[in-house]
């Protein structure tokens, strides 16, 4: 499956924000693992477990030979990440990504603009996290057409 079409649309349901440079610096790696990201606003909280049934399911009705692991990480006191891993490349990761925005479904219980999504390499991921913030990785993402 190709999901070309997704990388040329908004990957954020969020406003765009000027991004303050604070010199972190994210990589395009090949040759490692991805994940993807659904991060979410806080103020949805209550809705994050339901949510994470439903991701559940649809990997276990779609995506059950990839062995897909889901967990719930708080980024900052603004943020979780619901992040499902593993995927062994980047085209694995961006045909899921895919595929969640084709299935729109899942994010209702969302109100628009409390959620956005992504895919992410390992590497860069540690480095997100260890920063506890997700701004710039996302500048990073659309700038690189990932």
């Amino acid at each position: 499956l190709g999901f070309g079409i997704f990388s040329g649309i908004s990957i954020l349901n969020k406003k765009n924000v000027p991004v303050k440079d604070t010199g972190i610096q994210y990589t395009v790696a090949v040759d490692t693992v991805y994940y993807w990201i659904a991060l979410i606003d806080n103020k949805e909280a209550s809705k994050i477990n339901g949510f994470h049934i439903n991701l559940a399911d649809i990997n276990s009705r779609n995506f059950s030979q990839d062995k897909l692991q889901i967990d719930n990480l708080l980024l900052n006191p603004n943020q979780q990440m619901l992040l499902v891993r593993k995927f062994k490349t980047a085209e694995e990761a961006k045909n899921y990504y895919g595929y969640m925005h084709a299935n729109t479904n899942v994010f209702k219980p969302f109100l628009p603009g409390t959620y956005e999504t992504f895919y992410i390499s390992g590497i860069n991921f540690h480095t997100m996290f260890n920063h506890r913030k997700a701004d710039e990785y996302m500048k990073f993402f659309k700038d690189k057409g990932l």
